[in-house]
């Protein structure tokens, strides 16, 4: 629905989703995940411990398109 209402975003629009699609896909099943349990942790070190972090390539890739 978004591109409809700003067609001018399209090509960010389609780098974002596909940036999310490799995400998830990557991502190992995190929904019986106690992130409650986590509070007290740096959310860099649970990305890391969860592997939740893209290639440094796709990142890099992302960010030069922002």
């Amino acid at each position: 629905m978004y591109p409809l209402i700003a067609p001018t975003q399209i090509k960010q629009t389609f780098a974002n989703w596909q940036r999310g699609y490799a995400m998830g896909k990557q991502a190992p099943f995190l929904l019986d995940y106690r992130f409650e349990a986590q509070w007290d942790h740096p959310i860099a070190d649970l990305r890391t411990a969860l592997g939740l972090e893209l290639a440094e390539a796709s990142a890099q890739q992302h960010y030069a398109t922002s």
